[in-house]
């Protein structure tokens, strides 16, 4: 039997301190197993085999993306998000608790993933001024690369509940903590 589907697993890790846990990391692992394996096969780990609700949750991810994008988080309802994705909008509720948790895994993730491009990319520089040029050039290159995400994260965070802001402005105080960090070892 051929496997060309990709087969996905999410991968969330918390970090606990001063009584809260906050989610600190979060990805789709993307698994493709060799054309040989057999899915009923006792030796494919439970991890290699995809349910379908996990491929339509990534479609539905992808569609709010594109509808966000176009009509705005407020104006695009879910019964918009059933339509395209092509189910009745009770369904949704089984891969989503609501669309606001659409908004916010678009925020999280395109958030993270410019941290961890910024970082990664002054780790590579041998002096503070060159970890700036690094800074920005990341930066700026992170942003073009997942435009959609990070200005509907941009512009939507605020929708988002109490809670659920306070851990995306807690991303945006590292990412403006370390940028300034670096900043200040370059003055010195």
């Amino acid at each position: 039997m051929q496997y060309d589907d990709p087969r996905a697993a999410t991968l969330e890790l918390y970090a606990i301190g001063a009584g809260h846990s906050y989610r600190i990391m979060q990805g789709v692992m993307t698994i493709r197993p060799s054309a040989n394996l057999d899915p009923a096969a006792e030796n494919v780990p439970p991890s290699a085999r995809i349910t379908p609700g996990e491929d339509t949750r990534e479609r539905l991810r992808q569609i709010a993306l594109d509808l966000f994008w176009e009509k705005g988080y407020r104006s695009t309802s879910t019964r918009d998000l059933a339509a395209a994705l092509g189910v009745k909008q009770a369904s949704l509720y089984y891969h989503v608790k609501n669309k606001e948790e659409l908004l916010y895994d678009i925020c999280y993730s395109s958030l993270l993933q410019v941290i961890h491009q910024v970082e990664a990319a002054a780790a590579d520089a041998d002096n503070p001024l060159e970890a700036l040029r690094q800074i920005a050039r990341s930066h700026l290159t992170a942003t073009l690369t997942l435009q959609k995400q990070f200005l509907i994260s941009m512009y939507d965070y605020r929708s988002l509940s109490v809670n659920r802001n306070m851990e995306i402005n807690l991303f945006w105080r590292r990412y403006e903590d370390f940028v300034s960090s670096i900043f200040n070892a370059a003055a010195a």
